[in-house]
């Protein structure tokens, strides 16, 4: 028996020890070829540009805007190898919004089905229909939405897991971003930007379970706050994202051209993005029925 006691103890105590631990939420997420989302996506983005030339003339100023608003169904028909789609086929039921101060022509793209192929630096579309690419303001309008693939991946950024205790904080990997400012051609230190992550807690959204976490991204150039829902059912991936973000670069232009030498170009972003891409079952166009079929019935 007094050998017993000592072994029930130890027992007990790893029992308490892992029953105190909190559940993970898990970030390896990757998507799969023949997933189906119902989207809502909102979008509204600013960018300004000033050239401030050498001399006492005033800066050069221009400004461009869009807002976009999409409901569509989209489907995943291809991923890369970490799990990012790089081939969607988007089902339009309604889309609308501003270029530039102007009204966008919604007939180019409601109850259209557009192919969007995420490979490269640029995001090309065409019609599922007619195989033709999209007329330009239509592809400027998606290409803000369905920005080409990168190689990076919730879990790249995230990490594997993280406990799933409201308030926990932790840091995050800025790698992804820094390889998107990258291939802008802009150069910034790792350890110029801060970036961390903190468990806001959970919720039910739109029937699902879900946990908040808020994602912060700041420099001295970057300002950019996520929220993303992350569903408690690990084989289902976000279906929440809001963002509200901005961004400022500043360039010495080349020296190489005499009337650009001793210019700088600034240019500010800012973006706010609120997209929902839940889960659904994919929808099947009815099947034409033949004159015989009225016989037969």
């Amino acid at each position: 028996m007094k050998k017993i006691l000592p072994a029930i103890f130890f027992a007990l105590t790893l029992l308490t020890a892992s029953a105190a631990e909190p559940p993970r939420l898990s970030f390896d997420r990757p998507s799969k070829p023949g997933a189906y989302f119902n989207a809502e996506i909102s979008l509204t983005a600013v960018r300004e540009y000033t050239i401030a030339l050498p001399g006492p003339d005033k800066p050069v100023e221009r400004r461009e805007s869009l807002n976009a608003t999409l409901f569509a169904d989209i489907k995943v028909l291809e991923v890369n190898e970490t799990g990012a789609p790089v081939r969607l086929e988007i089902r339009i039921s309604s889309c609308g919004g501003f270029l530039n101060g102007h009204r966008f022509n919604s007939e180019l793209l409601n109850r259209k089905t557009v192919l969007a192929d995420l490979r490269g630096k640029k995001t090309r579309f065409t019609d599922s229909a007619t195989g033709a690419e999209l007329e330009p303001s239509a592809a400027a309008l998606l290409s803000a939405v369905f920005r080409p693939a990168s190689n990076g991946s919730l879990k790249n950024t995230l990490g594997a897991s993280a406990p799933l205790t409201p308030g926990y904080k932790w840091k995050i990997s800025a790698r992804p971003v820094l390889d998107s400012l990258h291939a802008r051609g802009l150069k910034v230190e790792p350890s110029s930007l801060k970036a961390e992550a903190v468990i806001a807690g959970t919720e039910k959204f739109r029937g699902i379970e879900t946990c908040r976490v808020k994602v912060e991204l700041s420099s001295s150039d970057t300002d950019a706050v996520d929220f993303r829902w992350v569903p408690l059912d690990p084989a289902l991936n976000v279906i929440r994202t809001s963002r509200n973000g901005v961004e400022v670069v500043d360039t010495v232009l080349p020296g190489d051209n005499p009337l650009a030498s001793g210019s700088t170009l600034r240019v500010v972003t800012q973006e706010v993005l609120e997209a929902v891409v839940v889960p659904a079952e994919e929808k099947t166009a009815p099947k034409k029925r033949s004159w015989s079929d009225f016989i037969l019935r």
